[in-house]
Parts: structure tokens; sequence; C-alpha cells
């Protein structure tokens, strides 16, 4: 019973203490009329995962990938780093984020150079980065 209660309290200490680059990710919260919307930052797993995929998936699958302009955009990607802000209520990040992110697959861009960011109802995500811009 000792070891399992000293494993316990080690666990709990790294879970408390521990560090992390991004505490929170892919935070979600209900606004006024019971909707699930992101907040801060995100992974684009979350988009494939209901309710997110309801109109993530549609845009897109109908979107196609102009692969000249691509080859183009991806013959400049080399120091590069983008930082996407969207929201998840707006109808200009339903529709545009899963076009980008499709071109941003078709010329293979590492996700390790793209960082996504929800922001609430007012122009910041809480972890203070858009006003570092």
């Amino acid at each position: 019973m000792k070891k399992h209660y000293t494993l316990f309290m080690v666990c709990l200490s790294f879970a408390a203490f521990g560090q992390s680059s991004s505490p929170f990710i892919n935070l979600e919260s209900l606004d006024a009329q019971g909707n699930t919307m992101l907040l801060g930052p995100c992974s684009e797993v979350v988009f494939m995962r209901y309710p997110y995929n309801r109109w993530y998936d549609k845009y897109y699958s109908e979107y196609t990938v102009d692969s000249s302009s691509a080859q183009s955009f991806k013959a400049n990607t080399k120091d590069i780093e983008i930082l996407i802000f969207g929201a998840t209520w707006c109808g200009d990040t339903r529709q545009n984020l899963p076009r980008f992110l499709k071109i941003l697959e078709s010329v293979e861009l590492p996700n390790a150079k793209l960082r996504l960011s929800n922001l609430y109802l007012l122009p910041f995500d809480g972890s203070g980065v858009e006003m570092t811009l």
C-alpha cells in the first residue's frame, strides 16, 4: 500500500509542477447559446471531431488546391512559421481555415511551423501571444 501511495504522490507532483509549453490546448467552452467553441491554442486534429467536423470536412473536401500556386508557395516555406488566429464561431474561419490547411498539407509544411489559436468574442485568445505581434 505504501508503494502505491508513493507512486501516486510522484505522479501527482509531476502533474502539479510539471512544465508544459502549452498548458491549455484544444480548450473548449460554451457560448451564450450553448454552442461549443475552441479557445486559445489548438491542434489541427481537433477539427476532425464533432462539432467542428460538420463544417471543416465540407470546406476541406470541396476545395481544390491550385498545384502551380502551391508549388510556388512551397519553394518559399523554408524559413517561415505560420500563426493563424481564428474563431470556430466565425463564418470566415469556418470557410477558409480548412482550405488553408489543405494548402499547407499539399506543400508538406511541417506541423512544427504551424500554430493555431482561437479567439473568443474579443480579439484575444487568453495567452497574450497576439499582443506580441
